[in-house]
């Protein structure tokens, strides 16, 4: 009698990507050989005469791969379900049962036996069924006796109804198959259902074998090892061959080592490690039950223990990849980078050197997370999440026992602001939360408190989160390299769950800030009126009850702008145009000068601010972005004293409180300034900016902060960006003509020295 056998292959596999993204589950190797390979020799034993293999959008994977076979393609460029294959294949075949197997499922059983049981019970559909291995077992049978009453596609864990999995083949009669579209697509989810409620016979068969569903990682990483171990029963030839004794490699049987693998000396393969075609395996690295697919290339003192790596992918020297990870087809994992256990990094992705994936990585790529200039930043859900939140709280606690956070006025920003309070107390730090505030606000009190560190977290689009020091300015470098550890290499304290810290409400403390700013304003405006326009709710409610108790009603108005922030602010009248903040620091500063006082400014600010102190007889101390040393202490300290220098509030006050004292406009005030233009650009240079500055300009010119060049038509600073992808020039000059000049002219500098840099080195490499 004919018998034919159907192999579904369609479907997604969306529980094994990215593994099934360019292959089915089907075509998965498990200890070298695809997993159609041990369904197709287990029909081939049981003399089946006709062998169909349905499949759709990765179909040509299928057919390049058994186009030696005798198998029959029954292809649909469109996925239509399992019954339209199983019509459609009974239409192609005279046999009178159709065996239809899943292809995702590793198995071993009698067939042959199986078959003779549904023809002697005359039944429409057989089921063949086993014991649930787990839980997570897709498909449950509910019997009474041998009929099938019921199927359970998607069981409670909690269920009891029945201890009866579906082992993912069934027989189904010749008529049936034929009328199988007549009750919908899905075999399981409608066509035996319906024949179950239509009077039907549907009967479950319990054979004994080897039954293994490769739906899930755990469920592929199982089917490796149970090869390995002789569990499934009929152990492949090439396995018995690849886990003898091979002296030359540090190895504890069993293994798979294909003939093609290159396995340098000193590499140590564990017991369970399948290492595929091609694989080139560098001396040091340590293989414990990994699957390694066709082409991999593993490094260096490379760890992977318990993880899959796709076809192509290559992991870099001292890459680290653990239990339950996945890394698909031609992905890239750098050096020193880690792959935390379960994480998916999904096909050519690439990890970069240092970084640590502890989330699954779809789209984009992922760097390690670095401290810039405004912080930690990026795009929000993606790469600032709720756990990187949290890794930066438990961070910050290592650099003290008391950390304030605060954050903008919207619900994502709250949201994030909480995780990283969680992050705070779970490593057993006090998290002070000042909720909604300004950037500058949280400085202030921060520093006000004798907190140790500060975090205020702004999110939209794009996600920050600032951090500052105890003494309410930008971090030092060794404070960053401890967050960036935390960030990059989960280097940050764990507390027992008995020493979590504190959560405290001090939003109360933000009155410390708002009578500071009552302070620095004006009594009253006689002839001034100051108009604020800003985004940053908290910002505008603060300044809009000073405003309204100091303004005149009528006077010449001028209006500030001021960024959501706190940060940042510009100043507009009719007669002055824009005046930006460097001009209105230095109204600030000349008042501060003449009262006999020092100031403490960023080494960035212009030298205009110098040149006025000295005129005054007073002196300008310069403190770093981020010092790698305590040599700028002195005017860290003394910043405290001025905070209008980083406080868009406190210098629109402090500019009105010298308007008003000294009886004088605005445009008056910038008059009295030197002439001074400014000009700013961002050159991207693709690698080492620091190697390329150091290159171009003289020991003098270089310090720990970037370089300063005094060109006879103004002054210019370059400075590398903290992202490493560029660097930030400023030029300050006596026209803005000239400052832009200058900037063209230095830029094109950097442009042709890098240029020249990158050919020298090419000719080097080759």
């Amino acid at each position: 009698m004919q018998t034919a056998a159907l192999i579904l292959t369609g479907g997604d596999a969306l529980r094994l990507r990215p593994l099934t993204c360019t292959k089915p589950a089907a075509m998965l190797p498990v200890c070298g050989v695809p997993l159609i390979n041990y369904t197709l020799d287990l029909l081939l034993q049981h003399r089946f005469s006709q062998v169909f293999i349905a499949a759709d959008r990765l179909s040509a994977v299928l057919t390049d791969h058994l186009e030696d076979s005798s198998a029959d393609f029954i292809i649909t460029d469109t996925p239509e379900g399992s019954a339209a294959a199983i019509a459609n294949t009974a239409a192609e075949t005279d046999a009178d049962q159709l065996v239809v197997i899943f292809g995702n499922v590793l198995l071993d059983t009698d067939l042959t036996a199986a078959l003779e049981v549904h023809r002697s019970a005359s039944a429409d559909i057989s089921v063949l069924t086993r014991e649930p291995v787990s839980s997570e077992d897709n498909i449950l049978a509910v019997t009474d006796g041998d009929d099938i009453t019921e199927l359970i596609p998607c069981p409670a864990r909690e269920n009891c109804r029945s201890d009866t999995a579906v082992a993912g083949v069934f027989i189904i009669s010749r008529e049936t198959a034929l009328a199988a579209t007549e009750s919908g697509s899905d075999l399981t989810e409608e066509l035996i259902p319906a024949v179950i409620r239509r009077g039907g016979k549907v009967i479950s068969i319990s054979v004994p074998g080897y039954f293994r569903d490769v739906n899930t990682h755990e469920g592929y990483f199982s089917a490796n090892a149970d090869v390995l171990n002789g569990v499934y029963p009929r152990r492949p030839e090439h396995i018995v061959k690849m886990t003898a004794d091979r002296p030359e490699l540090d190895l504890v049987p069993p293994v798979y080592i294909s003939d093609s693998a290159d396995i340098a000396p000193g590499a140590e393969i564990g017991a369970g490690t399948v290492i595929g075609e091609n694989v080139t395996v560098c001396r040091g690295a340590k293989l414990r039950g990994a699957v390694i697919m066709d082409g991999a290339f593993i490094g260096e003192r490379v760890t992977a223990a318990g993880a899959a790596i796709g076809t192509g992918a290559r992991l870099l020297s001292g890459a680290e990849v653990y239990e339950g990870a996945v890394i698909g087809d031609n992905a890239v994992i750098a050096e020193q980078a880690v792959v935390r256990s379960n994480v998916r990094i999904w096909n050519g992705r690439h990890i970069d050197a240092y970084s640590c994936a502890a989330q699954d990585i779809k789209y984009g790529f992922l760097a390690p997370m670095r401290i810039g200039e405004d912080g930690i930043c990026g795009e929000t859900g993606s790469i600032i999440t709720p756990q990187v939140a949290s890794a930066a709280g438990s961070s910050l606690a290592s650099l003290g026992g008391r950390i304030a956070v605060g954050c903008k006025d919207n619900a994502a920003s709250k949201a994030l602001a909480m995780a990283v309070c969680a992050g705070v107390t779970s490593a057993g730090a006090e998290a002070w939360f000042f909720g909604e505030c300004s950037s500058p606000a949280l400085a202030y009190c921060t520093a006000r408190s004798g907190l140790s560190a500060g975090c205020w977290v702004e999110a939209g689009v794009t996600a920050k989160l600032r951090l500052f020091s105890g003494d309410g300015l930008p971090l030092t470098r060794s404070e960053e390299k401890i967050i960036e550890g935390g960030l990059n290499r989960s280097e940050y304290r764990r507390a027992g769950f008995a020493h979590f810290g504190e959560l405290r409400d001090t939003a109360a403390i933000l009155r410390l800030y708002n009578s500071m700013l009552e302070e620095l304003a004006p009594k009253k405006l006689t002839d001034i009126k100051a108009v604020l326009n800003t985004s940053g709710g908290t910002v505008q409610s603060v300044c809009d009850g000073i405003l309204d108790r100091i303004n005149k009603k009528e006077g010449d108005p001028i209006v500030f702008h001021i960024g959501s922030d706190g940060m940042g602010i510009s100043a507009f009248t009719d007669e002055t145009g824009y005046v930006f903040e460097e001009k209105l620091i230095l109204i600030a500063c000349m008042h501060r000068f003449s009262q006999g006082h020092d100031i403490a400014l960023p080494n960035d600010f212009p030298k205009a601010a110098d040149n006025i102190a000295e005129k005054l007889g007073r002196k300008v101390l310069r403190y770093s972005g981020c010092p790698s040393d305590k040599g700028d202490m002195a005017a860290r300290r003394l910043a405290a004293e001025t905070p209008f220098v980083h406080d868009g509030a406190a210098l629109m006050l402090t500019v009105l409180d010298v308007l008003e004292s000294r009886g004088i406009t605005l445009p008056q005030a910038v008059r009295e300034l030197p002439d001074l233009a400014l000009s700013t650009r961002f050159v991207a240079i693709d690698k080492h900016p620091v190697k390329l500055l150091r290159s171009m300009f003289s020991q003098q010119q270089v310090s720990g902060d970037g370089v300063t060049i005094n060109d006879k038509r103004g002054r210019v600073r370059i400075k590398p960006v903290r992202t490493e992808k560029g660097v930030m020039m400023q030029v300050e000059s006596y026209s803005a003509e000239t400052a832009a000049e200058l900037c063209d002219f230095y830029q094109d500098m950097l442009v042709s020295k890098q240029r020249l840099l990158g050919r020298n080195e090419d000719q080097t490499n080759h």
